[in-house]
């Protein structure tokens, strides 16, 4: 028993140091901001944008200039005392040439389908911090309830000990009581080593390190109203990133294929 309790305190303990309690919306903003992924999608998503205005770049005017400067006579003996300045320069316009619309308009889609996929991530960024902190909220209900139930079976111990003495109980009701105490902290143990995890990959995905000390408030679930599902399936189409990067994808192979002819 004893060695049951230092695995448990060790477990509590685990993450030295007093870190901020943390909001769910806190939660959200602080992976939204730090999440290695996301960081790497705002990257991706600068890239299609610098790519777009590359595309764009090919309507825009090109401009030339020249200069030049010379004095008559091959030798220093022949030169004038004045030179001779030539500057030219030059202005070309571009208006068609094979894929030049085309390359405009791919750029375009591909960077909407980078924005489509970026809003994506963000959801499934949001969805798994949301997941992992009703979780730990949820662990610790549960981790109470087993706290409460070894409460309630040391009284229980403490009395058939005491019926026992007194012949009112045997000794196998009271190594029955023993063996259930036993399971009610066997049970504690494994939540706690179960919320110890998910606190380790809220961690992670708010972009922390996995074993610094976290602590969530609680948080008050209200009531939500769930569409019918023929609202649910059009807003799905609607409003759903992951199929709008779909359709932009498709968009981009009938661009593809329409610029060579």
């Amino acid at each position: 028993m004893k060695k049951l309790l230092m695995i448990l305190i060790l477990l509590m303990v685990s993450g030295v140091g007093f870190g901020q309690t943390l909001s769910l919306d806190e939660c959200i903003q602080t992976a939204l901001r730090n999440n290695p992924d996301v960081q790497k999608s705002e990257f991706t998503l600068r890239q299609s944008q610098i790519s777009t205005q590359q595309a764009w770049s090919a309507l825009y005017p090109g401009v030339s200039a020249s200069a030049s400067t010379s004095n008559s006579g091959p030798f220093v003996s022949d030169m004038q005392d004045e030179w001779n300045w030539n500057i030219g320069g030059g202005v070309s316009q571009q208006f068609y040439r094979p894929g030049m619309y085309s390359g405009i308009s791919l750029a375009r889609e591909r960077q909407t389908s980078t924005a489509y996929s970026d809003l994506s991530l963000r959801d499934q960024i949001r969805t798994s911090v949301e997941r992992l902190y009703f979780e730990i909220l949820a662990s610790d209900t549960t981790i109470g309830v087993y706290k409460a139930n070894i409460k309630l079976s040391d009284e229980q111990i403490t009395k058939m000990e005491r019926m026992v003495e007194l012949g009112l109980k045997r000794q196998s009701d009271l190594l029955k009581s023993k063996v259930q105490r036993g399971t009610f902290e066997a049970q504690l143990i494994r939540e706690v080593e179960s919320q110890a995890s998910t606190k380790r990959s809220l961690n992670i995905i708010i972009g922390r390190d996995p074993n610094s000390d976290l602590s969530i408030k609680p948080f008050d679930v209200e009531e939500i109203s769930v569409p019918d599902y023929a609202t649910a399936y059009e807003m799905m189409l609607e409003y759903n990133p992951t199929i709008k990067q779909v359709s932009e994808i498709a968009d981009q192979g009938a661009t593809i294929i329409t610029s060579y002819f």
